[in-house]
């Protein structure tokens, strides 16, 4: 489990994750709040759940990408400001007060980074890959981080789409779109739109690196 929250999150996962994670903060405040005796309304619960959660989700997921503990800390501090911004543009009046309120949020995040962080391997960009070239399927970019697909299971390694290309170029592998490299011995078909590989994956296709693959 642990390790799967380490991988790098897409851009649409992300958005779902936190518009979900806010829906569900927002519901139970209102059962809370009505169990309590101090109903609240649904927008308002709403409300409250986009100022003091949305903006940590993809502050974490920045942060656990980050490629130095500086670069974490400030996208943490950033999510922090958006939090507050939020927090005085629906009415807060106190910056001192709403700054503060906001302290044990961010010593949550910071916790949930360094463990996240704690088990990424972070080697300099261009150093050996993890995995031989034989062992890797496809690549695929992921932010600061490559994502090595074998036989099933993923590699995230710290590295550029462009670095893992020239590695990888003769040993076989070949552009099929900005963001993935594939191996040409794993490719079945090839059609205008995607690239089938020999165990099932779709892979998308880019016009311009189709005529690298006749």
């Amino acid at each position: 489990m642990l390790e799967s929250l380490r991988r790098p999150v897409g851009l649409s996962a992300l958005i779902a994750l936190t518009l979900g994670a806010a829906a569900a903060v927002a519901l139970y405040c209102v059962a809370y709040s009505a169990s309590a005796g101090r109903p609240e309304s649904l927008s308002e619960s709403l409300l409250w759940a986009l100022i003091n959660i949305c903006p940590w989700l993809p502050a974490i997921e920045a942060a656990k990408r980050a490629g130095s503990w500086f670069g974490a800390l400030g996208a943490l501090l950033a999510g922090a400001a958006a939090s507050l911004l939020l927090g005085l543009a629906a009415g807060g009046t106190d910056p001192g007060f709403e700054a503060i309120r906001r302290v044990p949020a961010f010593a949550a995040a910071l916790a949930a980074v360094a463990l996240l962080r704690s088990g990424i391997a972070r080697p300099d960009v261009g150093t050996e890959m993890p995995l031989l070239p034989r062992q890797i399927d496809w690549v695929r970019a992921a932010g600061n981080y490559i994502e090595l697909r074998a036989s099933g299971r993923t590699v995230v390694h710290r590295s550029s789409i462009g670095a893992a290309e020239r590695d990888l170029a003769k040993h076989g592998f070949v552009r099929i779109h900005r963001s993935t490299l594939v191996r040409r011995d794993r490719i079945a078909r090839v059609r205008p739109e995607d690239v089938v590989l020999t165990d099932g994956t779709h892979l998308k296709l880019g016009k311009r690196y189709r005529a690298s693959l006749h």
